[in-house]
């Protein structure tokens, strides 16, 4: 059994190592340290870390474990680090991977946990085909497999005490690529930014340090929020886990809002026209994984550099469309998924922010033109007709 744990400690760590290779090809990292964060002011800590070309080079409490449960071969700590629609969220210490565990009950529903995997199947397939044609940078957490219940019954002899009460039931689940937190030098700094306090002053450090040590902030993910213009938080509510960056903000500190949006519109195409995938539902957030260090790059043996990425994920809800089908259908199919549920905080607002939801628009076109080009659907699709039937049907429905 050791044995066995060993080889998938190195083959997570291998399967990490090949993903961050071929993100680095796209992009042009920029390095800082956890010593030049910590002496800068909150607002300049996020402008400086939350772009998709950071890396953040930190001494991590995380890394140490990880790599003591990996050199010890003992990789048995399971931990809840998020829920969705259609199960939990778990992460075993020293693994490169995350795994979601489907509720009881949801495999008898249509969207359940096979379902979804077959969507992210998709979506990742599309991204891996056209990401060179149309450079997107955002990334899709890469599929490792999926096992039905039965399957997977010596998985659950040998594991299933390990998982949180009230999870300890067998059921199909899927693994994927673990989308690591930000690191705890961004984490403060959105609770010194962020947490709301009387006369708006910055929240002392004995808060800081509580909201700081609660265990669920640990697996801090951020929702960009380009749909809402902010968000009113309270003390009671406020959570680093999924923290919801609204566009409004991430202008106040300064953030590249444009650029990030053009990723966004670039991901909408790519799944729509990619991979024929309404986008019912998804999620975008920003999180971090592990990139090799580079020449020059701050490094020490217990280092990680952890480079900030935009993540799509979440795609429980989304349903396929044949692009085969009438373009009217088609043409339906996307703008309705693209008012409902939660893509209306993602995809900006065209009347609001009439500037940002043009940068959408336009990366969207040129992705989705470029696909289709290369599909050869050029001629079956008007991807600027479409844009105007969404802002048509969104003026209508959502707008008021």
């Amino acid at each position: 059994m050791s044995s066995s744990r060993a080889q998938n400690a190195a083959d997570d760590s291998a399967r990490s190592n090949d993903s961050a290779d071929a993100r680095s090809v796209q992009t042009a990292f920029r390095y800082l340290t956890t010593g030049e964060l910590d002496g800068m002011a909150a607002t300049d800590v996020l402008r400086q870390s939350l772009t998709i070309r950071s890396v953040i080079s930190t001494a991590s409490t995380y890394a140490k474990r990880a790599q003591r449960s990996q050199d010890q071969s003992l990789l048995t700590e399971i931990k809840e680090i998020g829920e969705g629609l259609q199960g939990a969220i778990f992460e075993q210490l020293g693994s490169s991977q995350a795994m979601k565990k489907e509720k009881l009950g949801n495999e008898k529903l249509p969207f359940n946990l096979n379902h979804e995997y077959r969507i992210h199947a998709a979506v990742e397939a599309a991204f891996d085909r056209f990401n060179l044609l149309v450079d997107c940078q955002v990334y899709i957490p890469q599929l490792v497999h999926f096992k039905e219940k039965q399957e997977n019954q010596p998985y659950w002899d040998n594991c299933l005490q390990q998982f949180p009460a009230g999870h300890r039931r067998p059921g199909d689940m899927i693994t994927m690529e673990k989308i690591l937190p930000m690191p705890k030098v961004v984490r403060e700094a959105i609770i010194k930014e962020f947490y709301p306090v009387a006369n708006n002053q910055p929240p002392d450090s004995t808060t800081i340090q509580k909201v700081l040590g609660l265990p669920s902030n640990k697996n801090s993910l951020i929702r960009t929020y380009f749909g809402k213009e902010d968000i009113k938080l309270s003390p009671d509510s406020f959570t680093l886990r999924n923290f919801p960056l609204c566009w409004k903000p991430m202008e106040r500190v300064g953030l590249d809002v444009d650029t990030l949006v053009a990723e966004v519109g670039k991901a909408y195409a790519l799944m729509h026209w990619g991979a024929g995938v309404n986008g019912d539902d998804v999620e975008f957030v920003l999180g971090s994984y592990i990139i090799p260090s580079e020449a020059g790059a701050a490094s020490t043996p217990d280092s990680q550099h952890r480079a900030i990425g935009l993540f799509l994920l979440d795609f429980g809800q989304c349903s396929f469309i044949d692009l085969a089908e009438d373009f009217h259908v088609v043409y339906q199919v996307f703008r309705g998924a693209m008012v409902t549920g939660d893509n209306q905080n993602f995809i900006p607002n065209l009347r609001k922010t009439p500037a940002l939801f043009a940068i959408f628009k336009n990366a969207y076109i040129n992705a989705g033109q470029k696909i289709l080009s290369e599909k050869h659907l050029e001629t079956r699709f008007d991807i600027d007709e479409f844009m105007q039937l969404y802002e048509e049907y969104a003026e209508d429905f959502l707008l008021y």
